[in-house]
């Protein structure tokens, strides 16, 4: 190929049928030819006979043209030949504007160019023309919008051919001297580029936090002119630029910056930054100009999130059954990157501050995480728990932890059996259970007869590192007993204990201790029923319900002994009170003691009516044995009239006091009698107020005709209310005075 200038190739269409809108904020820049040896985006276009292109572009400061030559060769050239220069632009570009400095149209001054031939620039895929008449002129034509151009000759008619020619169309036929030709110089093409370039981050930093001092970059880009410069930006400030090979003002390429395209290969300092966000952002520009900005967010922290708040273990402090447990915590307030992880050591309990033998570390990722719900505890023992937080930088420090210590693991269920019975103590059950680990929590003994189906639990007591109960062989009904152990250790593991040591099954048969009797009572001195014709006799008894006036000790009396009658002497008996109120308990007032014989005695104070127990608590060979004793006690009440003389028709007071209490809330009823030939008649029922208990009823006589003296009396009647039996005060009499 002949010498052309380098140009730069976008595609464009070029006349006014091929024209489209151009792209808003589009760049241009300029192609040039004739101005080098060679021509990039140009090639010859020869569609016809005897025709040819050629380019002398060598020395055009001198003028020499790019050249298309018609030689009269042929007779005729059919329509639409053709012979020129055609420009290609780049994809992505239109041709906007043609211009030349020299333009000539003929190389021969002995010719003029003759019709039809067309000299100009046309659209070489629509055949649509810009016409350019004149010669030697300069040459400008805008307002284009092709792909392709082409300027050179063109045949537009049926046919084409020379002046002078002579034939059937004309003279001149077969002469070589005539030269149609168009030639031009110094051509320059004006190109707009609708692409912008496309940043390529073959190394950038992520959209995620980060903690480091320095960020390494590595930038390209792409654009289908080539781009002229690359520039990286942190925040504000230009860190690294990087241009392109591209050709000055005089460019003769068809895509200026295409042959060496820059990178940027560069390491950001953040160390001089805030924690927060900033910016990256790079910018390129290609060769028309247009520029594309493309802005990395670079979230910067350096702190690690504080310690977490408030380590819980689920399900309590303590021991676990489970060898995986589950722990919560509440995280800092956010300050800059979010938590996304949380690392645990665990360590055993008894470890030294900084001793890591035997410790596990371990780690769970999330968003915010706050729980780890399969914690691994690696044996039983007592371990301590840190946790520190980690952000989305990267951040974590160990000096910031939450700590937890206690988080103990028994893998093992405790151990436990019967031991043998003790002859000295033969209604006792012996346990021994024992766990390494956690410790005995709790262990509960139960018995159950033969042919029945409810274990009974017995009370259990721990002493000198074994357990204990009673057989209770006082309460519980004759037969065959079996027992069971129920042993559970402070991590929830439990056992069932059924034998002895060695696997025998313990069985014991109820009642195992000897009985014993207590008689108890008020003595009682009574006639003994004999024969007729012999002498009284009495004998004294016990009575277990005496009854007793207001304000009267009572005398008890008692005797010990085992069921065949040998006394027990020197034994303790309790004695044990029960006010007859609804609700009341028992209350432990006095203890005696047996004398020789076995007897004891008892004085009962002035009191309410009340049931006294006497409690023989048993021994360890003896069953113990409980007698009561009701001690009914009448109530006391008084009852003084105001006046012990008066006349019919005169009213007195009758008042009075209850003596015994405590006296109900709403007061005691009473019940205020006169003594008529019928008996007791009740005329009156007064209340007795509950604060002291006084009364007050007036009467008035009215029906008495004759001078009489009469009696009455006020009665206490029971109440459940009121702790005492039916009593009444003494008789009083009222002379009453007739009107006659």
């Amino acid at each position: 190929m002949s010498r052309i200038g380098r140009v730069i190739y976008v595609a464009t269409a070029m006349v006014a049928a091929c024209i489209s809108g151009s792209p808003a904020q589009a760049g241009t820049y300029t192609v040039r030819a004739c101005w080098e040896a060679t021509y990039d985006g140009w090639h010859p276009v020869i569609l016809g006979p005897s025709t040819e292109v050629r380019s002398d572009c060598a020395g055009v400061s001198t003028g020499t043209p790019m050249r298309a030559t018609a030689w009269p060769i042929d007779a005729v050239w059919p329509s639409g030949a053709s012979t020129g220069w055609a420009f290609t632009a780049p994809r992505g570009t239109r041709i906007t504007k043609f211009t030349a400095v020299g333009w000539s149209s003929a190389g021969n001054s002995r010719v003029s160019i003759a019709r039809p031939w067309f000299r100009g620039v046309w659209d070489p895929d629509s055949a649509a023309a810009a016409a350019i008449e004149g010669s030697e002129k300069p040459v400008t034509l805008g307002n284009l919008n092709a792909e392709r151009v082409v300027f050179g000759l063109r045949c537009l008619d049926l046919y084409c051919w020379f002046p002078g020619w002579s034939g059937p169309y004309g003279p001149g036929i077969g002469r070589t001297d005539y030269i149609q030709y168009v030639a031009a110089h110094s051509i320059t093409l004006t190109i707009r580029d609708d692409e912008s370039p496309t940043v390529n981050l073959r190394q950038a930093p992520s959209h995620a936090w980060t903690s480091s001092n320095s960020l390494h970059l590595s930038v390209d880009a792409t654009d289908n002119v080539g781009v002229a410069r690359i520039n990286a930006l942190l925040n504000t400030t230009t860190k690294a630029t990087s241009t392109g090979e591209c050709s000055g003002g005089m460019n003769t390429l068809r895509m200026p910056c295409t042959r060496t395209a820059p990178t940027v290969e560069t390491t950001l300092d953040l160390s001089s930054l805030d924690d927060g966000r900033h910016e990256v952002k790079i910018l390129a520009a290609d060769a028309s100009g247009n520029e594309t900005t493309r802005v990395i967010p670079v979230w910067l922290d350096r702190a690690a999130p504080r310690a977490p708040r408030r380590l819980t273990v689920v399900g309590g402090d303590g021991w676990h059954a489970g060898d995986t447990m589950a722990v919560t915590w509440l995280n800092p307030p956010r300050e800059n990157a979010g938590v996304v992880a949380a690392e645990y050591e665990l360590c055993p309990n008894d470890n030294d501050v900084g001793d890591l033998d035997g410790c596990v570390r371990g780690e769970r990722s999330g968003a915010d995480i706050a729980r780890i719900d399969d914690l691994a505890v690696p044996h039983s023992g007592a371990w301590r728990l840190r946790i520190a937080l980690r952000d989305e930088a990267g951040n974590i420090d160990w000096d910031q932890t939450a700590d937890r210590e206690g988080i103990e693991f028994d893998s093992d269920a405790p151990s436990a059996s019967f031991l043998p019975f003790d002859p000295a103590d033969p209604a006792r059950v012996w346990l021994t259970a024992a766990d390494d680990m956690s410790g005995v929590a709790g262990v509960e003994i139960e018995a159950r007869r033969q042919g029945a189906t409810t274990w009974h639990s017995l009370p259990t007591a721990h002493s000198n590192g074994r357990f204990t109960a009673l057989l209770n062989d006082a309460e519980l009904p004759e037969g065959v007993y079996s027992l069971r152990a129920l042993v559970r250790d402070r991590a929830g593991h439990e056992r069932t204990a059924m034998t002895l040591g060695d696997g025998t099954s313990l069985e014991i048969r109820l009642p195992v201790r000897a009985d014993s009797a207590l008689a108890v009572g008020r003595p009682e001195r009574v006639r003994v029923k004999s024969a007729k014709g012999k002498r009284k006799r009495y004998r004294t008894v016990l009575v277990p319900k005496p009854t007793t006036r207001y304000g009267d000790p009572v005398e008890i009396e008692g005797t010990l002994s085992d069921r065949v009658g040998n006394p027990r002497a020197g034994t303790e008996v309790k004695v044990l009170e029960r006010v007859g109120l609804p609700g009341r308990d028992w209350q432990e007032i006095a203890s005696v003691r047996t004398g020789s014989g076995g007897a004891f005695k008892f004085r009962a104070l002035p009191g309410p009516a009340r049931a006294l127990r006497f409690q023989y608590v048993g021994t360890a060979t003896t069953r113990p044995h409980s007698q009561d004793v009701e001690l009914r006690v009448r109530a006391g009440v008084t009852l003084i009239p105001s006046r012990r003389r008066v006349r019919n028709g005169a009213q007195i007071t009758f008042g009075g006091r209850v003596l015994g209490g405590p006296i109900p809330p709403a007061g005691k009823i009473l019940a205020l009698q006169a003594q008529t030939s019928r008996g007791w008649r009740t005329f009156a029922t007064p209340r007795a107020r509950a604060t002291d208990g006084r009364f007050s009823v007036p009467y008035r006589f009215l029906s008495t005709t004759v001078t009489s003296r009469y009696r009455f009396r006020v009665v206490v009647p029971e109440e459940s209310s009121y702790p005492y039996a039916s009593g009444s005060s003494t008789i009083t009499s009222v002379l009453v005075r007739g009107d006659q």
